[in-house]
């Protein structure tokens, strides 16, 4: 099982409302609990969450996102699918129970 959400209940923001953050941590408390829930069964559970894909947003926005991340820019679509292929995969085989934070580092500020 592969769940994909967004990162924003992961980083304190003002502008979050806190029900939001409490969703987030339900969605990731559930991928925990299904790993020791069937443990032994040969199943996987993980967690995509990522952080702004660059799509039809205005220059401002790109512009003021960029200053926020690390890597000064947002992601793609194909480098999020890539994370997601790769969970997919068997090379993927012994990763379970984790959440992959795919926002450029936006998180770590």
């Amino acid at each position: 099982l592969l769940q994909i959400f967004d990162f924003c209940g992961k980083k304190k923001h003002a502008q979050i409302p806190f029900w939001i953050s409490l969703l987030y941590f339900e969605k990731e408390l559930l991928t925990k609990y299904l790993v020791s829930a069937y443990a032994g069964v040969n199943a996987r559970f993980n967690c995509v969450s990522p952080g702004g894909i660059e799509f039809q947003q205005g220059p401002e926005f790109k512009k003021k996102y960029a200053a926020r991340v690390p890597l000064g820019r947002m992601a793609n679509e194909k480098e999020i699918a890539e994370v997601i292929c790769f969970l997919l995969s068997n090379k993927s085989s012994y990763l379970n129970g984790e959440n992959i934070i795919v926002d450029g580092g936006l998180t770590k500020w």
